[in-house]
C-alpha cells in the first residue's frame, strides 16, 4: 500500500448491478456482475468500474455488493454516492497476485490506525476502483473509503 492521502469527492453516480453476497462469494460475484454489465450493455470492457459494499448485516455476514462502471446506460441499476471527504490509497497485490490480503489489510490499516492518527472515523460508505491500472505490468487499484472529522 502506499500513502494514504484525503480528497473532497463531488457525487459520483455509477451503472451496473447488485447483489447479496458475502465474503466467500464476492469474487464470483463480482465477476458475474461484471459479466451481466457487459452483456446488458454490449461492451468489450467494463473499466473502470467500481466495486462498492454497503448495508452489511452482521447477523447473517451478507453485504450488497454493487458493481458498476461511470458510463450511463439504461438497462443498468443507478447508485449514488454522496459527495463527500474521503481517504485513498493505492493497493498492491500482495506477493503480485493475492488481492484479497492487500485489499482486507488495506481497509484494516485505514480504518483503525491510519484514521484514528489523523482525527477521522471511517464513514459508512467504501469502495474499490479499478481502473486501467489493474492491467499494468505492476497492477493496482485504488480504495476509497469515506471518513468525517472527529
Amino acid at each position: 500500500m502506499k500513502e494514504v492521502k484525503t480528497k473532497f469527492k463531488e457525487e459520483q453516480m455509477f451503472y451496473g448491478f447488485s447483489t447479496i453476497s458475502n465474503e466467500k462469494e464476492a469474487k464470483k460475484d463480482m465477476l458475474e456482475l461484471i459479466d451481466r454489465i457487459r452483456r446488458v450493455s454490449k461492451c468489450d470492457t467494463v473499466l473502470p468500474y467500481v466495486a462498492l459494499i454497503k448495508d452489511f448485516y452482521q447477523d447473517e455476514g451478507e453485504f450488497q455488493l454493487f458493481v458498476g462502471r461511470m458510463e450511463y446506460h439504461p438497462d443498468l441499476e443507478k447508485l449514488v454516492v454522496v459527495e463527500g471527504d474521503f481517504a485513498t490509497a493505492e493497493v498492491e497485490p500482495a506477493f503480485g497476485r493475492f488481492w484479497r490480503k492487500a485489499i482486507t489489510s488495506t481497509e484494516r490499516y485505514m480504518e483503525t490506525k491510519w484514521a484514528d492518527k489523523n482525527g477521522y472515523t471511517p464513514g459508512s460508505v467504501k469502495y474499490l476502483l479499478f481502473s486501467e491500472k489493474i492491467k499494468s505490468e505492476h497492477p493496482t487499484l485504488d480504495y476509497y473509503m469515506q471518513i468525517e472529522k472527529k
